[in-house]
């Protein structure tokens, strides 16, 4: 009887398994591309997540497809950076019956409000207030009106959503988001556990190190012909997490949230003031027309890193520490900061 009763167990075992990977558990969808890999090694043999929004798609304000109305419709899970980062997901989600986990709202994620300063922004007005008060010198307010009406009609999001960009954080969130995976699926509950354990040591203790030595030169002031220089500033603020973690200087950007539509003032002041400013790098997800002017200003260099992309594999990827497709998202952020220091 022994023989039947193991095939039974083994049985029973190979079908729990097959179960896991056909899917006949909880669907879960993730809504950026960055929460994929990391949230599929939490799942490592318990399933795949799915991401939401298609490449190039704005994660803060999207209209889905047809076929990404249905994943949602399908989904069990939804697991979101913060709901306040797309206000027209968030109301979606409000009238479907599922579990949306807000990494925000787990232990260890404490999320960073938005940036109250833009020290480009400033610096920019800064240069530009001179030329006004010449050209007008009754003019009693250099304030952007356009952009104060719409910043108060879009009241700006308590929390910047963009947590991915600090893997200590990442690591913090992984078994608070295991157990919250958990309460879905008990029968996985186990593996979730594990898997986050391993996930969180790996991260803090091989990941981190490697980042920090690849981010320890002092940045350059001066370019080749000795003039003054700004190493890099970004399109939006989403870099503070890994500016702040690694502890290098915030030099600005050129809108704090990528959702906010800039005034013509503002616009105009940027585009003047940034003649007179040299930056090596001009950092940022997607390309724009700002970008490019304010590259050809400055003398930057547009470097676009696209969540998708990042999380390709390349022929570089020979170092031992990249286990996964988190690992070379951060690793290929964190060269790019590397190289225009």
């Amino acid at each position: 009887m022994k023989f039947p009763y193991a095939a039974t167990i083994a049985a029973i075992i190979l079908t729990s398994q097959a179960a896991f990977a056909g899917g006949l558990f909880p669907k879960v969808v993730v809504t950026v591309a960055p929460l994929k890999p990391y949230v599929d090694e939490i799942m490592r043999g318990v399933g795949e997540s799915q991401n939401l929004l298609r490449p190039n798609q704005e994660a803060h304000d999207f209209a889905l497809a047809p076929s990404q109305a249905q994943m949602l419709e399908e989904a069990d899970v939804v697991i979101v950076p913060d709901l306040e980062m797309s206000p027209m997901l968030k109301r979606l989600l409000a009238k479907k019956k599922l579990i949306v986990i807000e990494l925000s709202k787990l232990e260890g994620a404490d999320p960073l409000p938005y940036a109250a300063q833009n020290p480009w922004l400033e610096a920019m007005k800064a240069k530009e207030k001179p030329k006004v008060e010449k050209a007008k010198p009754d003019v009693h307010d250099d304030h952007d009106h356009d952009a104060e009406k719409k910043a108060a009609k879009n009241k700006a999001p308590a929390n910047d959503p963009h947590l991915w960009l600090d893997p200590e954080r990442m690591a913090a969130m992984a078994a608070p988001l295991a157990s919250a995976l958990g309460e879905k699926f008990p029968e996985a509950r186990s593996s979730l556990v594990t898997n986050a354990s391993v996930l969180s040591r790996h991260l803090r203790n091989e990941v981190m190190p490697q980042l920090r030595a690849m981010l320890k030169n002092e940045p350059r002031m001066v370019d080749a012909v000795s003039k003054q220089q700004i190493p890099f500033i970004t399109y939006h603020a989403a870099y503070q997490y890994f500016l702040a973690r690694f502890g290098l200087t915030h030099y600005g950007e050129l809108t704090t949230r990528p959702e906010e539509k800039m005034g013509a003032q503002t616009k105009a002041t940027l585009l003047s003031g940034a003649e007179s400013i040299r930056v090596r790098c001009l950092i940022g997800e997607q390309s724009s027309v700002l970008m490019e002017r304010i590259a050809k200003s400055t003398d930057a260099k547009i470097i676009l890193l696209s969540p998708e992309q990042l999380v390709e594999r390349t022929e570089v990827d020979t170092l031992d520490w990249i286990k996964n497709d988190y690992d070379r998202f951060i690793y290929t952020t964190t060269k790019t900061f590397s190289k225009c220091l």
